[in-house]
């Protein structure tokens, strides 16, 4: 269990059985009344951003994620499929939902970098630079 005072930017956290990553954190004290602090978490399930107000002294559970590089293999009846870099025997499936927007821009052996949690993968991460050819453009308007 951590104190939110030393909660840190970037940090995971198990809030109300979900995991979290710490995406801002500020200390407010105003004139009247006690201080909290406001954070700013993002869901590692949805993606979603909120903003929720907790009291000094509370306590939250943090969670350590594994990260390991993973081959995308091809995709079969909207189940992509993936195998370890280091051990391609090993194989497993994922569905759209964990892997998000990133879809739209996996090629066929590329290795990417999943997060895991108790030997889950919970999400999936591009590089920073991916080549893609474009297929199909509009014309062109002026104006």
């Amino acid at each position: 269990m951590t104190n939110i005072s030393k909660i840190e930017k970037g940090m995971v956290l198990m809030i109300d059985g979900q995991l979290w990553i710490v995406v801002g954190l500020t200390f407010v004290s105003p004139g009247k009344g006690s201080a909290f602090y406001k954070m700013k978490i993002k869901s590692l399930k949805t993606g979603n951003v909120i903003e929720r107000t907790y009291k000094s002294g509370e306590e939250f559970e943090e969670v350590e994620l594994d990260k390991m590089n993973v081959k995308y293999l091809y995709t079969h009846r909207d189940k992509y499929f993936f195998c370890e870099e280091k051990k391609p025997a090993v194989r497993f499936e994922l569905e759209k939902d964990v892997i998000g927007n990133a879809v739209n821009f996996m090629k066929p052996n590329q290795i990417l970098e999943a997060l895991t949690h108790d030997d889950k993968v919970i999400s999936v991460s591009l590089p920073i630079k991916v080549v893609l050819e474009v297929t199909e453009a509009p014309p062109g308007t002026k104006g």
